[in-house]
């Protein structure tokens, strides 16, 4: 089914069930192509580069915002904000666990984030990549580390 008036360029991302696609910030269920809710997505300052990222927990149950200022969570069935992590510098990538409690954002440096309450639980300067486990108990970090004299 197409989506009328709508891109799918860069701004998109599936739910890993397959159930949600979230275009540009409006979230649509696949089952019926029906716009469910809109999540709030923050215009860049005007004076920087700024790409939105999409990101959902594994079980699909919480869906991510990079905006230019935070990280927003949010309850993937109904778009109800649960939490939010920053402020922040430019992340090129963020990982959620499985349910979304636990934030990685990677950029020059790995944070980890308690999703809930926003609160910076590690960091470590560096460029790394990571991959959460399964059951999202335990994260591998795997890159540079940015050592200081």
């Amino acid at each position: 089914q197409v989506l009328n008036g709508y891109t799918l360029d860069p701004l998109f991302c599936f739910s890993p069930d397959g159930k949600l696609l979230v275009n540009d910030g409006d979230v649509f269920d696949t089952s019926d192509w029906q716009k469910r809710y809109t999540l709030p997505v923050q215009q860049g300052d005007g004076n920087s580069w700024y790409a939105h990222t999409f990101e959902f927990s594994a079980d699909s149950s919480v869906v991510a915002v990079l905006n230019p200022s935070r990280i927003d969570l949010f309850e993937s069935k109904t778009g109800t904000k649960i939490g939010a992590v920053g402020p922040h510098q430019y992340f090129p990538t963020i990982l959620l666990s499985r349910d979304g409690r636990r934030v990685v954002t990677l950029g020059s440096e790995m944070t980890l984030w308690d999703g809930l309450s926003g609160a910076m639980i590690a960091r470590v300067p560096g460029e790394f990549t990571c991959e959460f486990s399964p059951d999202g108990c335990h994260f591998i970090l795997r890159g540079l580390l940015a050592l200081q004299r």
